[in-house]
């Protein structure tokens, strides 16, 4: 049984007819395309519990995958938060299939507690992220994300999500793994 939130989200006072949550029932996944301005088209999962209530906020989970991943990745953890009460949505990151990175403190040229974690002799990615908002020619071989906003790309997501299903905002967790973690 859930407690109600102390701060639910505008969704909880809204039935969308349209959205990111709309024609779902309980129990339901949907994989949503969406595109932040000046940015790359990206396909996303959405997964509604199967005890959803509109009227009953239900805390959130926003799920990273790892470098090369997508919003597949999430797998059985998606599934058992959905069995839990807790909506979950999937991102993908942006570049390439098989590219698919986030752009974060520390994802490039990072020097670490103990020095480099880098060096000159490291493989380049780069080349793979070029559509993805990268300028090589500033790259150092330490360059192996994409070079996108995603801290953009997920608050517009979270945005969407508040704004069209009834999430408890006092519960919204971020979890990941590798890149995404």
């Amino acid at each position: 049984q859930r407690i109600i939130a102390m701060q639910p989200s505008p969704g909880c006072y809204s039935t969308p007819e349209t959205g990111i949550g709309s024609g779902l029932e309980p129990g339901e996944t949907k994989d949503i395309d969406r595109t932040v301005p000046g940015t790359e088209a990206r396909t996303h999962r959405l997964t509604i519990p199967n005890d959803y209530d509109a009227t009953i906020p239900s805390p959130l989970m926003l799920y990273f995958h790892g470098w090369g991943g997508s919003h597949e990745s999430c797998g059985s953890r998606c599934d058992e938060a959905a069995d839990h009460g807790i909506i979950t949505v999937s991102l993908s990151g942006y570049g390439p299939s098989g590219w698919q990175s986030w752009n974060h403190g520390g994802s490039s040229s990072s020097p670490g507690p103990e020095g480099a974690t880098c060096t000159a002799e490291a493989t380049s990615y780069c080349d793979e992220y070029s559509d993805s908002g990268c300028d090589c020619s500033a790259a150092d071989n330490c360059w192996w994300t994409t070079c996108r906003d995603c801290v953009e790309q997920t608050l517009a997501v979270l945005d969407e999500v508040e704004q069209d299903l009834c999430v408890d905002l006092d519960q919204i967790w971020a979890v990941g793994c590798s890149n995404g973690g």
